[in-house]
């Protein structure tokens, strides 16, 4: 991989920020990484997926496995167990896109149905999201969607959700790791306890970058180098308009 990677925060469909964003990717210099949400509650996620896959196959840019797409996988493998779940977590608006179907029409099929539905549409999806890791080293950092389990010896042992799903238990440890963590999942205004805060987080060679873009906040891309430097922050706020923070 290039000595210089920019990492973009949670997507989540909203694919008109990621591609202003994406603008201020340095294609020849910085490797291109997602730290995973790419789907679910945005307006366009299917358009989202095309961009970032295009990306992935194209000019090698990395996509690390999200608690979104977790659940979205769990729906194809195991329906009846994580549907409830998933439902909550605005599933249908995901299943929407990828069919082509009104969310009225998708709920009016059994479970059974439904995901055999979205497997004949998309094909590809399953082993797709089978494929995303559940994180990435690069140089000095580590690259995760959520955290890692920083009460274990060693970290890379840590229970597979604890990658995409782990909060309070990982923000708070101590980092003896000799790493730098780089996450999205936990939105900046809950991690710096301010509701009105998108600052970066930083703590103990932790670095949360989840500007909340979803949610009216803004969409976070971080330049940063293998040997554990930050060079400049790149965002585009919630209005669509690209705010320059190097």
């Amino acid at each position: 991989m290039k000595e210089r990677a920019f990492v973009i925060g949670d997507v989540h469909g909203m694919a008109d920020m990621l591609k202003q964003l994406l603008k201020e990717w340095d294609r020849e210099h910085e490797q291109l990484i997602f730290v995973g949400d790419l789907v679910d509650r945005g307006p366009k996620i299917k358009e989202t997926l095309q961009i970032a896959i295009d990306l992935q196959n194209h000019h090698d840019a990395k996509i690390i496995r999200g608690n979104h797409e977790a659940m979205l996988l769990e729906f194809l493998t195991d329906a009846e167990k994580y549907w409830p779940r998933y439902q909550r977590n605005s599933g249908i608006t995901t299943l929407s896109e990828l069919t082509g179907d009104t969310p009225e029409a998708l709920s009016s099929l059994s479970l059974d149905d439904l995901v055999a539905y979205v497997k004949e549409r998309q094909p590809w999806l399953e082993s797709w999201i089978q494929s995303l890791p559940y994180y990435i080293e690069y140089g000095d950092w580590v690259i995760v969607h959520a955290g890692v389990d920083l009460a274990i010896d060693d970290w890379k042992a840590s229970e597979p959700t604890r990658f995409y799903w782990i909060r309070d238990e990982f923000h708070q440890a101590a980092n003896n790791t000799g790493k730098k963590f780089l996450f999205g999942h936990t939105p900046l205004p809950y991690l710096n306890g301010d509701f009105s805060n998108l600052t970066i987080w930083q703590q103990q060679d932790k670095v949360g970058i989840d500007a909340g873009a979803v949610y009216g906040g803004d969409l976070v891309g971080l330049h940063i180098h293998r040997d554990g430097r930050i060079f400049g922050e790149s965002r585009v706020n919630g209005k669509g308009n690209f705010v320059d923070n190097d």
